[in-house]
C-alpha cells in the first residue's frame, strides 16, 4: 500500500534518484520520467496525486511550460506541482509561481524541506493511503 503516485521530472538521473529515494520513504509511488512531454501523456490517462518538476528540460517543453499545461487539462488542473531548478532568484520563483507552481526549491535541495513540502502540498498531507 502506498500514499499515491507522484511524477517526478528531471534531466539529471542523479536527481531523479535523489527524488525517489525521499518519496518512496515517504510512502508515496514514484514515476520517473526524463521529459515533460512523458508526464503529460502519463499524467492525462492516470493523474499522479503531486508533480515535482525541474525547470530545464530536454525537449520542446520545459518545466514551466509543463505546470501551465497541468494547470489547463481539466484532469490534471487540481494536482499541486513542485517546481525545482537550480535558478534561485526571486524572479526565477514567481515566473515558476506565475505559470501554475504551487510550490517552489531552488537546488541543491534539502531533503527535510523537499518531503516536508511534497507533504505540505498533497493534498491530504499524506495522510489517507490508497492502494495502488
Amino acid at each position: 500500500m502506498t500514499i499515491g503516485n507522484v511524477d517526478v521530472v528531471d534531466d539529471s538521473a542523479a536527481h531523479r534518484k535523489l527524488f525517489g529515494i525521499l518519496l518512496s520513504g515517504a510512502g508515496y509511488t514514484p514515476r520517473m520520467h526524463a521529459t515533460a512531454a512523458a508526464v503529460l501523456a502519463t499524467a492525462g490517462a492516470s493523474p499522479p496525486r503531486l508533480v515535482v518538476a525541474d525547470v530545464q528540460l530536454p525537449g520542446s517543453i520545459d518545466g514551466l511550460m509543463l505546470a501551465r499545461a497541468l494547470k489547463a487539462a481539466p484532469a490534471t488542473a487540481h494536482v499541486p506541482v513542485l517546481v525545482v531548478s537550480a535558478f534561485a532568484s526571486a524572479q526565477d520563483e514567481d515566473a515558476a509561481r506565475r505559470a501554475g507552481a504551487d510550490g517552489w526549491l531552488s537546488k541543491p535541495i534539502d531533503t527535510r524541506d523537499f518531503v516536508a513540502l511534497v507533504r505540505a502540498l498533497d493534498p491530504t498531507g499524506g495522510a489517507d493511503v490508497d492502494v495502488e
